[in-house]
């Protein structure tokens, strides 16, 4: 039996509705959870909504190297944002547009690197991190990142300049422009939607990663935040409070970001998956 139209739109909404719920609830159980006293974690009965609200657990978190954690994940997303950028577009444009041997190997096995877990990674890493002399420092997640950034980066920023046709090319040739010029007034321009969402990407991998942030750094004072939360876990006891507000401080930039860049993100997503 065909489902009327009006029970559709109803299905769908309920649908739409329940992923909703199932994608934001965790989001408002961090705030309720940080905005809980320390006396309500050990209550019989612990609601969703907090009994008491109290500030205290975002004032403990300030108060200590969080300010820190944060200013260096900034530090760190900012330096591998850019540096990803700037190396998957001329390695995109390289694949995408110029002829020599091997590319199509190097465009497969740009792919596959991606693919390593971080888990089989960290130890080789480590090492050569270690031999270089910058362990504990913010320069051995910035070469830690950039080597799972910039394959998936140049992997996505190819799809997207293989659709851009080959007759602009064609004719910036014969206007006399030289690779260079067409790489930042073709290439660049048309494919800034796509740049968003490799910056985007990039950004969100360094603010978010956990296993690098631990194991190459380990002064409080030097850690990102993914590290930096785990600070508030001392043996068996889990400071609850600290670690949701700590958290929830984290997800506002990225949230921001992602508000603000939305529309580019959704766009690029979608062209640099058509060829022409």
């Amino acid at each position: 039996m065909i489902l009327k139209r009006p029970l559709k739109k109803i299905l769908f909404v309920l649908l739409t509705l329940l992923c909703v719920i199932g994608a934001v609830f965790p989001i408002l159980w961090i705030f309720f959870t940080a905005l809980r006293p320390g006396s309500e974690f050990y209550a019989g009965n612990v609601s969703v909504l907090p009994r008491h609200w109290s500030l205290v657990n975002f004032a403990d978190v300030l108060h200590g190297n969080f300010l820190l954690n944060i200013g260096n994940s900034f530090i760190v997303g900012t330096v591998v944002t850019l540096l990803s950028v700037i190396c998957s577009i001329l390695a995109a444009y390289a694949i995408s547009r110029l002829e020599f041997p091997g590319r199509r190997f190097i465009a497969r096995s740009i792919i596959a690197s991606y693919l390593i877990p971080a888990s089989l990674l960290f130890i080789p890493l480590f090492f050569l991190i270690t031999k270089i002399n910058l362990q504990n420092t913010l320069s051995s997640l910035i070469i830690s990142y950039l080597s799972s950034s910039i394959p998936f980066s140049t992997w996505m920023l190819y799809g997207y300049f293989a659709s851009i046709p080959v007759s602009l090319d064609e004719a910036a040739v014969l206007d006399g422009c030289t690779r260079i010029q067409i790489l930042s007034k073709i290439f660049i321009p048309l494919s800034l939607p796509g740049i968003a969402v490799v910056a985007l990407y990039t950004f969100t991998l360094c603010w978010n990663e956990f296993l690098y942030a631990l194991v190459f750094v380990s002064t409080p004072g030097k850690m990102t935040i993914p590290a930096g939360i785990v600070q508030w876990i001392v043996e068996d006891d889990f400071a609850w409070g600290r670690i949701m507000a700590a958290a929830a401080i984290s997800i506002i930039p990225t949230c921001i970001l992602y508000l603000v860049g939305q529309r580019a993100f959704k766009n690029g997503l979608v062209a640099g998956a058509v060829k022409q």
